[in-house]
């Protein structure tokens, strides 16, 4: 049954005021992001800690640390304060279209290239009025999932995270070795023994162990010393080093159209096709039941861009 006494003495833009701290984790970060003193952030955190009865944030020195009752209501804020917004919303019926906050995405420098352009146009006619936030893939996405500071993922399956996060595989994908239109090895079997020959360029893809290391690992199976040139997750960097040296790097094949005319994959020999598992594209979202409605438009129409290069 609704309170209604209790409810006539909450303060609804508070909310506001404690999802910007849970992502700031600073009042004076926060006074600037609500445009509002400091003070006024400190006046409101004092009546939110009324308000629920509990500390809500304690002081560290990482900043402010949410209490384990604030996470709980911080992961239900952000579809209740869309359900808020509809409701004075007067096209409703476009709320999708007419959205104007951020679109923010993490994905695996080694995705970038499709996908980053494919999602910048994707943003730009289906949420003109929105900002994109495109960034890597890294240790505290999770987390930012999680709290829906982050709409999804785009990243290899299968990853060792929460149950909080539903991981969604979407496509199959199969690794070639890119390397120079003009390389000597574009004229021999890409065997291990010939990789041997040639630097390593390796495309860092964080919290996938597995994938990273496939030819390292291959090679030294193999009895041969792997010699790596350079490892980035800056993929323009990878690229360049490709065009300008004879090293060769193993990567995604949907990489294929965004190559400069300078590069080009090469199929592995059967024996290392062999040896390679499997592997999948997925999408990482919160649990659907706490999923915004921005969420579940931008999983689905991403999982189409994913479909339409597989």
């Amino acid at each position: 049954m609704i309170d209604n006494k209790r409810l006539m003495n909450v303060d609804l833009n508070l909310l506001l005021l404690l999802q910007v701290l849970g992502k700031e984790k600073n009042t004076r970060k926060a006074a600037e992001r609500l445009f509002v003193t400091q003070s006024a952030i400190s006046k409101g955190l004092k009546k939110l800690r009324e308000q629920f009865d509990n500390e809500l944030f304690i002081s560290s020195n990482k900043g402010l640390e949410a209490t384990p009752f604030c996470e709980e209501v911080q992961l239900k804020l952000p579809r209740l304060l869309e359900e808020l917004t509809s409701l004075y919303d007067t096209h409703s019926n476009n709320d999708y279209a007419s959205y104007s906050g951020t679109v923010s995405i993490a994905i695996n420098p080694s995705l970038t290239f499709p996908f980053a352009e494919l999602i910048q146009n994707y943003v730009q006619e289906k949420l003109p009025n929105a900002s994109l936030e495109l960034v890597n893939w890294s240790w505290n996405t999770e987390l930012h999932i999680k709290k829906q500071m982050i709409h999804l993922g785009i990243n290899y399956y299968p990853l060792t995270l929460t149950k909080h996060i539903v991981q969604q595989p979407i496509a199959d994908v199969k690794f070639n070795l890119c390397l120079s239109t003009a390389h000597p090895l574009l004229n021999q079997e890409i065997t291990m023994e010939n990789i041997a020959k040639y630097p390593l360029v390796m495309n860092l893809m964080p919290d996938y162990v597995k994938q990273q290391n496939h030819v390292e690992r291959l090679l030294k199976e193999a009895n041969l010393t792997p010699k790596v040139a350079l490892k980035s997750d800056i993929m323009s960097v990878c690229l360049s080093t490709l065009e300008n040296t004879e090293s060769v790097m193993p990567i995604h094949s949907l990489i294929r159209p965004s190559l400069p005319s300078s590069l080009t994959l090469a199929e592995f020999s059967p024996s290392i096709e062999a040896c390679i598992p499997k592997n999948q594209i997925a999408l990482y979202t919160t649990n659907s039941s706490e999923q915004t409605m921005i969420s579940r438009q931008l999983e689905d129409d991403i999982k189409a861009i994913i479909l339409s290069l597989s």
